[in-house]
């Protein structure tokens, strides 16, 4: 998306996102192939919104609520980082957009080579276990990405940020399952996707609102990220299971 824009204007990108939906759409309609008659599943009766919130709220274990507030606030931080990294280059270190979206690429490309890793060692030693690691070094990132002053600091910055969050990230959803057993496991998908869905409207919101109280000091979304991290953290302390 960067060298797009770099290359032919700000049309660009968004004209190449479109045409990477349109052949997911081809992928899933032409090649992936659902089998005729589902997997056998059990003749007991769904549970209504009722019984499930009656459900939730008879458990005297309350580690998924915390695990939902955990998830909620490591994408609170996470988000308005990922929303706002190119203003933060374009604003605080004077990187053009063009080359700001090509520095950005190293976050996810660290994310996805460490995600299998992140996974077998969460099996190894516990989902809880690695997801305090992945907050407490996400948290340090954070925190050192306040100082970043040059293009070799902001490679260090996202490579340490792609390398911490997909501690968190990959074993998030597996890590509410293992709190809820008791649910179906569309309904804690459900959970899942409310609370990060809610965080990805307003992580940046409030990040913005920051800025704005800060005159245009967009280093600060550093310090908000890393307090919405600390805030899963101690969230992610409160977690029996996983």
């Amino acid at each position: 998306g960067g060298w797009l824009y770099g290359q032919f204007g700000r049309y660009a990108p968004f004209l190449f996102g479109s045409a990477m939906l349109f052949l997911a759409i081809v992928v899933v309609l032409f090649f992936i192939r659902e089998p005729a008659n589902p997997v056998d599943q059990p003749d007991e009766p769904e549970a209504g919104f009722r019984e499930t919130l009656h459900t939730l709220l008879s458990q005297r274990d309350s580690s998924l609520f915390w695990m939902l507030g955990a998830i909620l606030s490591w994408f609170m931080g996470f988000t308005a980082l990922e929303a706002l990294l190119s203003l933060i280059g374009k604003e605080a270190l004077d990187i053009p957009p063009d080359k700001m979206g090509q520095f950005v690429a190293l976050l996810p490309a660290v994310f996805v080579l460490c995600a299998v890793p992140s996974g077998i060692l969460a099996t190894r030693f516990g989902r809880r276990r690695i997801i305090l690691l992945g907050l407490t070094g996400l948290i340090a990132t954070l925190l050192y990405g306040y100082t970043v002053q040059s293009v070799p600091m902001l490679i260090g910055f996202l490579v340490l940020a792609g390398f911490f969050w997909a501690f968190v990230n990959v074993n998030s959803l597996p890590a509410l399952y293992d709190t809820a057993p008791y649910l179906r496991a569309g309904i804690i998908t459900g959970l899942y996707y409310l609370a990060s869905n809610l965080s990805a409207v307003l992580g940046p919101q409030l990040a913005g609102v920051l800025i704005d109280l800060t005159d245009n000091n967009y280093r600060m979304v550093f310090l908000y990220g890393a307090f919405f991290m600390t805030l899963a953290w101690v969230c992610m302390r409160r977690v029996r299971v996983a």
